[in-house]
């Protein structure tokens, strides 16, 4: 509690300092290079005002090593229209906003939409194979916000997370129709690779340290648009996903399973929800591929499959990097059985030895320890819902080992709701 309270009144001094110091710039118009040029003026503490107004943006703005609020006047009155090619991420940034956070420095984006272009079928914006991100947030920072934006129908993720950075992205709409809203990779947490970094570190439940994504409204177009999750990622990802509404779209975490090099999603805490489904395309409203964490007051309604689920994809399908969990594979446990078990990565299992570089090294079993999911108090379509596991990998996946129906997890208290960012506004 008292590391709790002092987090507050951290966060707290932080952003009234922060307000006291502001200067407010307006941009000359909400066109992307009058908006950078007040960004490069800037000192920290400033605010920077995108004025009412659509502006179609062909390259990105960057707010780089500063503690700023980029600030449009309202969802629907400052309009960004997302007209940048989609086809590389690098050396080129495709996504309209983002975010090179460090250390100590507070970073604000709010109060703007963010649209999708509606050149429907042209090739820029057809595809994005990178899943840049409307915002892409990277760095090191701890206390960054994305608060009041409407994502409106990109045609990528609305927010993704790199690095070895967290904060809060609440209160937003996400209206997404061919990839997630919100997209998590800590591929070079504590400095290691992707999300090696992560798996070597312990889980910090209950704490700040993890992308809090709460309090928003998230809708899927209905078919053809991409069937996706609305929340997903991979490296070594963390998430508390909490008090959000979720509309024709489940939750996934990847595993370390089909992804090339990536490590697959480390912690989940994923609770108060209302997730539904109106069309009977999505295998189920919650599911797991890897990693660990609670699950735990969700409200599940409309043509799921299942409420909750969990599979060991790579019991069934080899990935290019680590092979295929049967016995065969030296990254695995193989103590059995089934044979091959403990998968790497799987879900269950957490914390393991640091391996590095590509192709990774030390080779062999990466020493998982056991972590079980913990899951209660969910229903679906108004019954008590326990996590199934999928039938062709139920034998990597057991109740009582590697998950625990209606079982609270020991020792485990949800960190401070609202999140200290958000001043509660």
């Amino acid at each position: 509690m008292f590391l709790c309270s002092t987090f507050i009144f951290l966060v707290a001094s932080l952003l009234i300092v922060s307000s006291a110091l502001a200067s407010v710039r307006v941009a000359a118009s909400c066109n992307g290079p009058d908006v950078q040029t007040q960004i490069n003026a800037s000192v920290d503490g400033d605010i920077v005002e995108i004025p009412a107004g659509t502006c179609t943006w062909t390259a990105n703005v960057i707010v780089s090593n500063k503690a700023l609020t980029l600030r449009g006047v309202g969802i629907g009155s400052t309009v960004i229209i997302d007209a940048i090619d989609k086809s590389q991420e690098f050396p080129i940034y495709s996504n309209p906003i983002t975010l090179d956070t460090v250390v100590g420095k507070f970073v604000r984006v709010t109060a703007l939409t963010i649209r999708g272009s509606t050149c429907i079928g042209c090739a820029p914006f057809i595809n994005d194979p990178f899943g840049v991100g409307g915002i892409r947030v990277d760095g090191l920072a701890k206390t960054w916000r994305i608060d009041h934006v409407h994502f409106d129908r990109l045609f990528t993720v609305g927010v993704h997370v790199l690095g070895h950075t967290y904060g809060v992205i609440d209160h937003n709409i996400f209206d997404t129709r061919v990839s997630s809203a919100v997209l998590v990779n800590h591929n070079t947490w504590n400095g290691g690779f992707s999300g090696d970094g992560s798996w070597a570190d312990d889980s910090f439940f209950g704490t700040d340290k993890a992308v809090y994504v709460e309090n928003n409204i998230m809708t899927q177009d209905p078919p053809p648009a991409h069937l996706d999750a609305m929340i997903d990622g991979q490296a070594g990802g963390r998430v508390v996903f909490r008090y959000n509404k979720v509309t024709n779209a489940s939750t996934i975490f990847h595993g370390t399973d089909g992804t090339g090099r990536d490590r697959g999603f480390r912690t989940f805490e994923i609770y108060n929800n209302a997730i539904h489904d109106n069309e009977g395309l999505h295998p189920s409203g919650i599911r797991t591929r890897g990693g660990t964490g609670p699950i735990y007051n969700n409200t599940i309604t409309g043509n799921f499959g299942v409420g909750l689920d969990g599979i060991v994809f790579r019991a069934i399908y080899a990935d290019p990097i680590f092979g295929i969990c049967n016995g065969s594979s030296v990254w695995d446990g193989n103590a059995g059985p089934p044979a091959g078990y403990p998968c790497m990565d799987q879900p269950g299992r957490g914390k393991s030895i640091l391996i590095s570089g590509s192709p990774p090294t030390p080779v062999g079993w990466v020493q998982n320890i056991v972590e079980p999911v913990y899951v209660w108090n969910n229903t679906f379509n108004g019954v008590a819902a326990n996590l199934i596991p999928d039938p062709s990998t139920a034998s990597y996946f057991v109740s009582g080992r590697d998950f625990f129906n209606n079982t609270v997890k020991p020792g485990y208290t949800a960190f401070t709701y609202p999140h200290p960012l958000t001043c509660g506004c």
